[in-house]
Formats: C-alpha cells, sequence, structure tokens
C-alpha cells in the first residue's frame, strides 16, 4: 500500500493522508454487495426526500448497471431486497 501511496504522489500533488483517506472510501464503497448497496442507497435517497419509492427504484437500478454488480435486477427485485 505504501508503494501506491508514493505512486500517485508522485502523479498528484496530494497529502498522503488525503491519499489513505481516499483509497479507504473507494475500499469501502467498492466492498458493498448488490444488497447492501440497494438498501444504503434506498435509505439515502429517502432521507433527502425529492424522490417518490417508484423513482428511487428506477435510479438504483441505473446506478447497479454503473457499478461492478454484473446480474441486473428488475425493480420487483429491487424491492424485494429493501423490504424482504
Amino acid at each position: 500500500m505504501d508503494q501506491f501511496i508514493r505512486h500517485l504522489q508522485s502523479i498528484v500533488q496530494v497529502p498522503e493522508p488525503v491519499l489513505r483517506k481516499i483509497i479507504s472510501e473507494l475500499k469501502e464503497y467498492y466492498s458493498l454487495s448488490a444488497s447492501d448497496y440497494i438498501r444504503e442507497r434506498h435509505r439515502e435517497l429517502r432521507r433527502q426526500g425529492t424522490l417518490q419509492n417508484e423513482k428511487i427504484y428506477e435510479l438504483i437500478q441505473e446506478e447497479l448497471g454503473e457499478r461492478r454488480f454484473p446480474q441486473e435486477l428488475s425493480l420487483r427485485q429491487i424491492r424485494r431486497v429493501i423490504y424482504g
């Protein structure tokens, strides 16, 4: 990891603590399972209070396709992940 940090510092002028924080956030972001991501994202979007559930499900479905999750889920499957 230290070698990777040094490599990044040679490319961008960012302090080491900031690079470590960025790497930590990226690892956490990409370590979520699809189900965990769906539930977390649903909570986040509901807290914002600007979207209805149907729109939230559609947005989550789009976002899943942009992430590393290979399986496409239907809106019904997304609802089942959220509510069981």
